[in-house]
Formats: C-alpha cells, sequence, structure tokens
C-alpha cells in the first residue's frame, strides 16, 4: 500500500472516529438512562415495534460487552460506534472509489462525516447502532453484486442484514435490478471493468471512455436468466422467512409510534416540519448534483439509482422525516452520481 493510500485511510478512520465521539459526547449522555433502559427491553424482548425486532445489533453488544448496568451500556454502544463508524466510512470510500476517482470518492466521504451531527442531533437516534451497521451491509452487498458474484455469500449478507433491520429488503431490489428486470437484449455484467486504482480511466470511471476495444456484451442465455430468476426468489424469502420468523420469536409488539402519529408529526407544521425542512434543505446541492450526473452516469450506476426509489416511498409513508440518519443508504446508492458530476465539471 502506497503512502497516499496510507494516509487517506488514516484520514478517513479519523474522521469515523470523530463522529463516534461526537455521538458519545452529545447523543448518549442525553438519554443515558432512557437508552439504557431500551436497550434492556430489546434483549428481553419487551420493546416496542421496529426495535424488539431489529436484534443484531443490540444482541451482538450484549455478547460482546455483556453490559449490566446505564454506565456500562453506555461504554459498549460508544464503543461499537467507535469500530462501527470508521468501518461504514472507509467502505463508503471503497464503493465510491468503484465509480470516481480517490479525490472524489474522499469528497463524498468527508461529506457524510461533516453531516452527521445533524444526523445524531436528533434525539431519536439513541441506540441506533443498526443504522451504520445497515450502511455496511448495503454496501457489501452492492460491492459483492456488482463484482459479478452472488450465491451463498450474497444470500448470508441478506440474512444478517435483515436480522438487523428490515430494511435489507434493498439488497433483495439491488438483485432484481441488476440480475433479473431488464430487457434480455440488454443484460450485461453488472461488475465495473477491472482497474487496481480507480484514477487510472477505465469504462465506469470516465466520462467519456476511449473507443473500446473489447467485444460487444452478450445477452445472457436463456439458462442463466432462470438462474438469475431462481436466486432472487431464494433470497426474497430468506428476507421473508427471517422476517416474519424474529416477529414469531419475539412476539407482537405495539408501535413505538403509529403510522397516523407520523403523519402528524410531518404535517403538522411543528418541530418535526420545521427541523426536516432545515436537515433536508442543506441537502438540495447534493441531489441536484446527483439529477447531473445521473446523464453522466454508466448504465450499471443507474440501475443501482433505482434502488434508491422505494427507499424513498418507504421512508415518506413510515419515517419521521428529520431523522435524517435514515437517508444513509440513499447516500451509498446516489452520493456516486453527485461525485461522478462534480469529477467530470470543466473549468
Amino acid at each position: 500500500m502506497g503512502r497516499r493510500k496510507v494516509i487517506i485511510a488514516g484520514l478517513i478512520l479519523s474522521m469515523g472516529l470523530l463522529m463516534a465521539l461526537y455521538y458519545a459526547r452529545q447523543t448518549y449522555p442525553s438519554c443515558l438512562e432512557s437508552c439504557a433502559a431500551y436497550h434492556q427491553a430489546i434483549i428481553a424482548g419487551t420493546a416496542d415495534s421496529p426495535h424488539r425486532y431489529r436484534v443484531l445489533a443490540p444482541f451482538a453488544v450484549q455478547a460482546a460487552f455483556a453490559p449490566t448496568s446505564a454506565g456500562s451500556i453506555g461504554v459498549a454502544y460508544v464503543t461499537a460506534h467507535m469500530i462501527t463508524l470508521p468501518t461504514m466510512l472507509l467502505m463508503m470510500f471503497v464503493w465510491f472509489k468503484r465509480w470516481v476517482g480517490g479525490s472524489a470518492a474522499l469528497v463524498g466521504v468527508l461529506f457524510v462525516a461533516a453531516y452527521s451531527p445533524i444526523m445524531f442531533g436528533v434525539g431519536a437516534y439513541g441506540i441506533s447502532l443498526y443504522t451504520p451497521v445497515e450502511v455496511i451491509f448495503l454496501i457489501a452487498g452492492l460491492m459483492w453484486l456488482t463484482s459479478g458474484r452472488g450465491g451463498v455469500v450474497f444470500g448470508v449478507i441478506v440474512a444478517l442484514a435483515t436480522l438487523n433491520r428490515e430494511t435489507a429488503i434493498l439488497l433483495v431490489i439491488a438483485y432484481g435490478v441488476l440480475r433479473v428486470f431488464v430487457s434480455p437484449s440488454s443484460r450485461k455484467d453488472a461488475s465495473p471493468p477491472t482497474s487496481k486504482d480507480a484514477l487510472v480511466p477505465t469504462p465506469e470511471t470516465t466520462p467519456h471512455p476511449q473507443p473500446a476495444k473489447t467485444p460487444h456484451p452478450q445477452p445472457l442465455s436463456q439458462k442463466q436468466e432462470r438462474g438469475d430468476k431462481k436466486l432472487l426468489a431464494i433470497y426474497a424469502v430468506v428476507w421473508a422467512v427471517i422476517f416474519v420468523g424474529v416477529r414469531v420469536w419475539r412476539g407482537a409488539a405495539p408501535d413505538q409510534v403509529t403510522a397516523a402519529a407520523i403523519f402528524a408529526a410531518n404535517f403538522g407544521g411543528g418541530w418535526v416540519t420545521t427541523e426536516a425542512m432545515i436537515n433536508h434543505g442543506v441537502l438540495i446541492p447534493l441531489w441536484l448534483l446527483a439529477i447531473v450526473g445521473l446523464r453522466q452516469s454508466t448504465p450499471t450506476m443507474k440501475k443501482i439509482a433505482l434502488i434508491g426509489v422505494p427507499y424513498v416511498a418507504l421512508l415518506g409513508v413510515f419515517a419521521m422525516w428529520n431523522e435524517t440518519r435514515l437517508l444513509l443508504p440513499l447516500m451509498v446508492v446516489w452520493m456516486p452520481l453527485a461525485l461522478r458530476a462534480i469529477e467530470n465539471q470543466r473549468d
């Protein structure tokens, strides 16, 4: 590994640690007793929905640290964030670097880090360790798929991600978008051309690739199409079995916040509405850049961007709009478009 790569990795890891320190100093002390009680309720199976069913992160914390008091639970979650947040940023960098150069990828990671105080500033974040874990699994699944692979490993990623949060369905959708729900004549391998360094021009990292001396991609055989559809069905079943199975195991739970209450808060004109307008308003330039970058992106990037559409629909109905931590999956699938637009600008 070259000196430049070591320095960049160190910078990204330090940004992740700063995010964790901010969490430690600002977020957790404000809810030490209540968050500790909620962690214990999740472990005991008495928490409200949906947190009762998001078992991976809290059970991992319990298994790794065995905390018993409010203080020890707080230390456990801070430590877990000191592991997951740097990992999340590092994986984001590697993921962005598949589609743009290293400098643009670093811009994207630093933007996420700079936005994190708003994400942690909402009191509802609390012990939502499943948020960075969700991003880690989403990137892992997308990287596996865009490397032209699937199989058992992808199924394991789907299973673990579903134990973490029900939005793991996005991984199933990703498989469908990249491998199944495209016309046979235009289906291509989802993997980008191999490149040891994204700064080296490749058809996936330059806006205007040189006349390619690569063979025209051939439509997949009917056998492979059937195989992809079969795997899609298997992954969907894996998600559904775990989604339902966890709810059977843990029992029925009342909603922490009902859909009617969410609707009233989002449209009520109160603080939730105001905060949502502020928190989302600062992202308008990013999303405008993503729209510009969509026109300059590769077919694979456009397919990946489609994953964000059903996620936005879910957020619109089931999420408090001021909880901007929920936008992290969108940054995974749409940030590369914005970075492509930035990288392709000519002064």
